[in-house]
């Protein structure tokens, strides 16, 4: 009764003070944010009227509720036959991106092995594409990934239609599009191609964790790397299998034997896992130390940042121009605090000295010798960089560091996958000698 009494006064105050109109504004406001907070206790999961609030935007709501309610995944053995169907559940993809570039890599690999591939786009919930758009999106996708991968034979579709898709092999390829793939009620089996550690790209809290559910239901991951492989098995009992980085020759190659008074940074001030901060640091040390070297700056638009020193900027080059890029430098500088990036093993192959930031993520992937690993601080990468630059400078190492790079480039990756996808195949496949 007495809070009941003290609410009245306060209104009777706001009216003297506001007016009568302002205070019934005010009353409003108040009693549409109760209910607000009511449906985010709720859980409300029908569309939300203009102005509501919902309780998450990554994933629909029920997919995270059926999410809950999964057993562990066990493959159920059913007849399948050839030429096998496989679904692929991935972001929608741009005109660039190693992670897309990968997966397509992987798609060509299956399709010239005489799998059929279909290409289920996953958006956030929130961002669900109209159908009137639907159209015109899938146009657009096919043209982004036309741009490093051929995309003819292939079916392209968004994930509100893809539920229908047939498919004997279902692949996950991201933690939201794990969710999907987890619930979808099939019996096609399912695989989750993981290339990094993705909780690690958030902050802890609810994406941390969502993203880190994804690894205990029992999907079987194909990994990028023994890295992933070891910490999702050691970690969360997923069974996985790794396969090995490799670099496509054809691309990437020495084209220089001359002179190389370069060095190229992989900088993406967007994606928090290459250290683009730590990576300026270090470049400016370079600088100091040797101005005469020139700094090549590629992978994103960097042209708003206050850079300290004189650099060369490319933004997001296409493939086909990053071989005369790479073969202008001595070294290059990437960090990677996650699993480590595709690019090490091409600057190889084009006699490029990658410094990568030291750590298990890195050296699990690769050991190849001529990777110099530095301590991830501006000082010990500025040496690495300036030791590679100083033993490369004069080519003499570039065709030796590139005969490294074995020159099956990522067939012998793809072997992995369809080797795996074969003997399941027939381990899951009922066995006609005990009819």
């Amino acid at each position: 009764m007495s809070k009941l009494i003290a609410a009245c006064k306060g209104i009777c105050v706001r009216v003297r003070h506001e007016g009568f109109l302002a205070t019934a504004i005010w009353g409003l406001q108040k009693l549409k944010g109760h209910f607000e907070v009511r449906n985010l206790r709720l859980g409300k999961t029908a569309a939300p009227a203009s102005g509501e609030r919902v309780v998450y935007q990554q994933v629909p709501y029920e997919t995270l509720r059926s999410f809950q309610n999964l057993e562990r995944y066990v493959p159920p053995v059913v007849r399948r036959n050839a030429p096998y169907r496989v679904a692929w559940f991935i972001p929608p993809p741009g005109p660039s991106g190693g992670g897309h570039q990968n997966i397509f890599r992987f798609v060509s690999a299956l399709q010239a092995a005489g799998y059929h591939n279909s290409i289920v786009m996953v958006t956030p919930h929130e961002g669900t594409i109209p159908a009137r758009d639907a159209a015109t999106g899938v146009q657009q996708a096919r043209r982004n990934v036309a741009q490093y991968a051929p995309v003819d034979d292939i079916t392209f579709c968004w994930h509100e239609t893809g539920m229908a898709v047939a498919a004997d092999i279902v692949i996950a390829t991201s933690w939201d599009t794990a969710y999907p793939v987890a619930t979808l009620p099939t019996d096609a089996l399912k695989y989750y191609f993981v290339q990094d550690f993705e909780p690690y790209f958030f902050p802890v809290g609810t994406d941390f964790v969502l993203a880190e559910n994804t690894y205990r239901v029992g999907l079987h991951g194909i990994t990028a790397g023994r890295w992933l492989a070891n910490k999702l098995f050691t970690e969360y009992a997923m069974p996985c299998t790794a396969y090995d980085f490799g670099a496509d020759k054809e691309l990437y190659h020495v084209s220089n034997t001359e002179t190389r008074n370069a060095v190229l940074f992989y900088a993406r001030p967007a994606t928090e896992r290459r250290g683009f901060p730590i990576g300026i640091l270090a470049l400016d040390l370079l600088h100091q130390a040797y101005p005469d070297v020139t700094i090549h700056l590629v992978g994103a638009d960097v042209s708003a940042y206050a850079i300290p020193f004189p650099y060369v900027h490319h933004g997001d080059l296409p493939l086909t121009e990053l071989n005369a890029l790479y073969n202008c430098c001595a070294a290059a500088l990437v960090a990677s605090f996650t699993n480590m990036s595709l690019m090490p093993l091409e600057l190889l192959a084009a006699g490029v000295i990658p410094v990568v930031t030291d750590g298990d993520n890195n050296t699990q992937v690769s050991n190849n010798a001529h990777i110099r690993y530095c301590a991830r601080t501006p000082r010990a990468l500025a040496d690495g960089v300036i030791a590679a630059v100083a033993a490369n400078r004069s080519s003499e190492l570039a065709l030796t560091i590139s005969q490294s790079i074995s020159a099956t480039g990522w067939g012998t990756a793809c072997q992995v996958m369809l080797d795996l996808l074969a003997e399941d195949l027939r381990r899951y496949t009922p066995d006609e000698s005990t009819k």
